[in-house]
């Protein structure tokens, strides 16, 4: 029953951090979060190429062969610039693709599912990035993000923000946030060869 309780609690958690709700309020990274339960089966594995049937590169007609109950949209970006999204049907786990020149630029991430092969995913907690090796906080569109050297083309974005630069995973940590602060999306944006 306290697993079923768990896993509830960080679907509802996760739900609210979504990609559509770009502008919300910032996440309050001193109140507690939930850690995902391995109990919850991944749909399948996604990389810095490609989750689901959208592969970075891939053109838009290859993809609307390859994905199921597939929508074409424009709608408004994180920064206010209009951004054509292609997005997968919810057995999919309601994957995004953002399209530029006709071709899947970046993908993103918010089901708690997709994880990569060594279980890092929405719903990831700091502390597992940070115990990697190489562990880079970067700040993007007013969020902030861990990548990671072995997840090239992954970018973890936390739920949390951050107003100033970050220096460093150590000042991350220290001035922001918990070290159980969850990881609310993924990136998938193309690892160059």
């Amino acid at each position: 029953m306290a697993r079923a309780s768990t896993m509830f609690a960080a679907a509802a958690f996760l739900a609210a951090c979504g990609a559509g709700d770009r502008d919300a309020a910032p996440v309050d990274s001193a109140s507690p979060s939930v850690a995902v339960v391995d109990s919850m089966p991944p749909i399948a594995v996604m990389s810095g190429n490609g989750v689901g049937c959208f592969q970075i590169g891939m053109s838009v007609p290859s993809a609307s062969g390859a994905c199921p109950a597939l929508a074409d949209t424009v709608v408004q970006g994180p920064e206010g610039m209009m951004v054509r999204e292609l997005r997968s049907g919810a057995d999919d786990g309601g994957l995004v693709a953002w399209i530029e020149a006709d071709t899947v630029r970046r993908v993103v991430v918010t089901d708690l599912r997709w994880r990569t092969v060594d279980s890092l995913g929405v719903g990831t907690e700091l502390d597992a990035l940070l115990a990697r090796p190489g562990a880079t906080a970067i700040e993007g569109e007013g969020r902030l993000f861990v990548t990671l050297p072995t997840h090239c083309g992954l970018s973890f974005r936390l739920a949390a923000r951050r107003g100033a630069a970050v220096e460093s995973i150590d000042e991350l940590v220290r001035t922001v946030l918990q070290r159980n602060t969850l990881v609310d999306q993924v990136l998938v944006f193309g690892c160059p060869a």
